[in-house]
């Protein structure tokens, strides 16, 4: 360091001494380690291996203003990417949340989440996402209604991003460890389909709406995209820039006979006509939605899945931690197609499940196939 710029460091540092020495305390942020010891929540899976976020938590409580500053290092990719998600709260239940990273996004979340994916990849090598890399960023404006087991939150607010293809190379050389599942080209091996270059600017509009009675729980999300892209995507113009795509998820549990219930869910993703980016698609196949064909090997820009299953408590056999086990009836229909509506896929089956382990056979009606699975699940 040359001596101008000590001299210009040290005026620097003494000038911020002197301004937070002037700032209220009311208004001083306060700082802690997020998570345990300032680690956040890791996951693993196939294309960052394992990801590690690092970070502190800070705060100014009189402007209600929050934010979570992190840095996640990739084991596979061999980087480390910087992020930051936080909110400011105007007034109790109305906030402004927003966030911006680099990083690994996916669209198949729904499937399984970060937990459970990460648990099956590592023992299993099945990994129920394809992913894409870049830059997001993102607000939302809010506001929650609740009442006595209900609530209602509407959102208002916008994206940008700017996404690339990550490890989508016909042939993979290497992949994270797995203990099983070792060179099985559907799975740790897998490549992510390609993406289009370029960015995308949106419009985001949703509505989140619970209610949990003494009998009945229902949960309903939908999130609405209005967007944008560039002229150009992979060097070639995009005909149709705009797009607008719709993604419902619900589901919705309730008692039938004595402590039977029946559960189920629902994921619905519409797009409109037009040019949509391959970062955009959506998929089936696999573990978590029907394991007798290859995993996302239905893809497009509309799906639908619905997934129902009718449990039967088992109360004879009682079993440590875990209590009595379910049996559960499961008929699961859903399909993905590109600019149409898909051909529905359709599975029928029996799982037997302890809290939540379970194993599980399914029949495909249709192909005349069959697959006995054991896994995890939140259901």
């Amino acid at each position: 360091m040359t001596r101008g710029a000590a001299v210009l460091a040290l005026l620097v540092w003494g000038a911020a001494g002197r301004l937070q020495s002037q700032i209220p305390d009311s208004l001083r942020p306060s700082a802690a380690l997020t998570g345990l010891q300032g680690f956040a929540v890791p996951t693993y899976e196939r294309i960052s291996g394992l990801a590690l976020p690092v970070g502190i938590d800070v705060a100014i409580p009189m402007l209600r203003f929050t934010a979570t500053p992190l840095v996640t290092y990739r084991s596979q990719l061999g980087a480390v990417d910087p992020s930051v998600d936080g909110a400011i709260e105007f007034r109790p239940l109305t906030k402004l949340s927003y966030s911006a990273a680099r990083g690994v996004f996916t669209n198949d979340a729904w499937i399984r989440n970060d937990l459970i994916n990460s648990f099956e990849f590592l023992g299993f090598g099945q990994d129920t996402r394809n992913y894409s890399r870049g830059t997001r960023g993102e607000l939302r404006l809010s506001h929650e209604w609740q009442g006595p087991g209900w609530s209602v939150k509407p959102e208002l607010g916008g994206r940008f991003e700017h996404l690339e293809s990550v490890r989508s190379e016909p042939v993979l050389e290497s992949s994270p460890f797995t203990f099983f599942d070792y060179s099985d080209s559907l799975g740790r091996f897998r490549p992510n389909p390609p993406v289009q270059g370029g960015g995308i600017q949106s419009g985001l509009v949703g509505l989140r709406a619970d209610w949990d009675s003494a009998t009945i729980v229902t949960r309903f999300r939908v999130d609405v995209e209005l967007a944008h892209q560039s002229s150009t995507a992979l060097g070639f113009p995009v005909t149709d820039p705009r797009f607008a795509q719709v993604t419902v998820d619900g589901d919705v549990t309730f008692p039938t006979f004595g402590r039977q219930r029946l559960h189920v869910y629902a994921h619905i993703v519409a797009t409109s006509n037009g040019d949509t980016p391959r970062q955009r698609w959506v998929y089936l196949g696999g573990p978590g939605t029907f394991p007798t064909i290859d995993m996302l090997s239905l893809g497009g820009d509309q799906l639908v899945y619905i997934d129902a299953h009718y449990a039967i408590p088992i109360r004879r056999w009682s079993l440590p931690v875990v209590g009595a086990p379910l049996l559960e009836l499961r008929e699961a229909i859903g399909g993905a197609a590109f600019r149409e509506f898909p051909t529905l896929e359709q599975l029928s089956g029996v799982r037997l499940a302890a809290s939540y382990l379970y194993l599980e056979w399914l029949v495909d009606p249709v192909r005349r196939t069959s697959r006995f699975s054991a896994g995890v699940s939140v259901f």
